[in-house]
């Protein structure tokens, strides 16, 4: 099924395979595109992170809109990811000046300064697991960036209508935000509070 569309205009939808698998939507007025490829729909926020009542709201439109091009959807799986890049300031920087967890962050980690890739993978069920990588982002400068990933999935469904979906994503976001609430330092939080205003 191939499915394209420009704004103001019906969207045409065909059969037959076409030289791409994914195409990209963004948005006229607000900083989110929709990523669409086979038994994928994505939506990304390309610029600073809205809040979760904005961001919830471009996932509803994106599927109400895809639902009526699209009827008859069956949800298998779920994602949410947030990426947290956090600007060191400091060569010397620790990752635990910014993150500490002792229930997933051992005291190695935490001492690192320079060249450091963690991943922690955590089940919370036989649906639900969620994947937290602490990388050094790959850059030429001498304070890289730490880049804190919080990657939650619901796998294993069977869901069809937008509040089943919602419960679910919802559900992420939940999880996603307690785990990033006990994970950030009191140095991470005034860098959160001076980003927010």
């Amino acid at each position: 099924m191939r499915i394209r569309a420009q704004g103001g205009q019906k969207p045409e939808v065909s059969e037959g395979k076409g030289n791409s698998d994914r195409m990209i939507y963004r948005h006229k007025y607000s900083v989110h595109l929709l990523q669409l490829s086979p038994g994928l729909l994505t939506i990304n926020e390309v610029g600073n992170y809205p809040g979760w009542q904005t961001f919830s709201e471009h996932i509803k439109n994106a599927w109400e809109t895809f639902s009526r091009v699209c009827p008859h959807i069956q949800v298998t799986r779920i994602g949410l990811r947030y990426i947290n890049r956090v600007q060191r300031g400091s060569e010397t920087a620790r990752v635990g000046d910014w993150l500490h967890n002792s229930d997933w962050l051992p005291p190695r980690m935490a001492k690192q300064e320079k060249d450091f890739f963690f991943r922690f993978n955590t089940r919370f069920n036989s649906d639900c697991h969620m994947k937290l990588p602490v990388v050094e982002e790959q850059t030429d400068d001498s304070s890289a960036p730490i880049i804190f990933d919080l990657d939650a999935i619901s796998q294993s469904l069977k869901v069809s209508s937008w509040n089943e979906v919602f419960s679910k994503v919802d559900h992420l976001h939940q999880l996603i935000r307690k785990e990033f609430k006990e994970s950030i330092t009191d140095r991470y939080k005034s860098f959160v509070s001076n980003l927010e205003g």
